[in-house]
């Protein structure tokens, strides 16, 4: 169990709702840099979704091929569809939309940039 602590912890930090987090964040914050501007925010998903894989292959210890590479894609996905859902429980005033599907393609991207890092690393330190 101990080692699939920090992907759930990552997990849970990933979902909760940042709507709550944005509200209540006061102005200056480091929570608030992720929505100064919209590179910024493509960044800040890039960064967590990359992380995000960065931790789910090695805690299931995972082989790099074709069906890690679906298994990854389908959970940062699952990942974030749940984070813009629980988004749209706590916001009323929310559609779901073309900027939704728009963080959800980011979200693949940061996925796919962390099993690069991953295939970079254990390709440079096979023996």
């Amino acid at each position: 169990m101990k080692r699939y602590l920090p992907l759930i912890i990552w997990v849970v930090v990933i979902i909760f709702p940042s709507t709550l987090i944005f509200e209540r964040a006061p102005s200056g914050s480091l929570i608030n840099l992720a929505y100064i501007s919209e590179t910024a925010h493509i960044i800040t998903h890039i960064i967590v979704y990359a992380i995000l894989t960065l931790l789910l292959i090695p805690t299931f210890k995972l082989n790099l091929n074709w069906t890690t590479l679906g298994i990854t894609l389908i959970f940062a996905l699952f990942i974030g569809v749940l984070q813009e859902g629980l988004q749209f429980i706590v916001s009323a005033d929310r559609v779901f939309g073309l900027p939704e599907i728009f963080d959800l393609g980011v979200n693949l991207l940061g996925a796919l940039l962390g099993l690069a890092l991953i295939y970079l690393r254990r390709s440079t330190h096979k023996v």
